[in-house]
């Protein structure tokens, strides 16, 4: 009888299961984080003297929550502020990197690629 009810089991189509889509409620911190990548993005395009930068992803995050929380612009003061403060859950979450890309794409001349196991970010200057 075991047998006849586990047959049964495994001729249930796993085709009629949804793929579950979970979607970023933006709250205030994350619009405000956001913004801020968004400018630092554009800083980090205006200073620099090649055609492409490339930051990974999860250090443009923390730059931009860095300049959120302590309310500094500079990418140097930044750079030296990002040891000294953590980044909560809520900001270093994989749907939030994700909608980080999405922005990306919209705003900039981006690409999206995996190197070393961490993904990077290529930025383009437009002509």
């Amino acid at each position: 009888m075991r047998v006849a009810r586990r047959a049964q089991l495994e001729l249930v189509p796993r085709q009629k299961r949804r793929p579950v889509r979970v979607t970023v409620s933006m709250t205030p911190l994350r619009r405000k984080v956001l913004s801020k990548i968004l400018e630092i993005t554009e800083r980090l395009l205006e200073d620099s003297r090649t055609e492409s930068v490339s930051v990974k992803l999860r250090t443009l995050v923390r730059y931009g929550y860095v300049s959120y929380a302590r309310g500094v612009d500079d990418i140097s003061s930044i750079k030296g502020l990002m040891a000294r403060v953590s980044i909560p859950r809520e900001i270093s979450s994989r749907y939030f990197y994700r909608k980080v890309e999405e922005t990306l794409k919209e705003y900039f001349d981006v690409e999206f690629e995996y190197r070393r196991c961490h993904r990077y970010v290529t930025l383009h200057k437009r002509h």
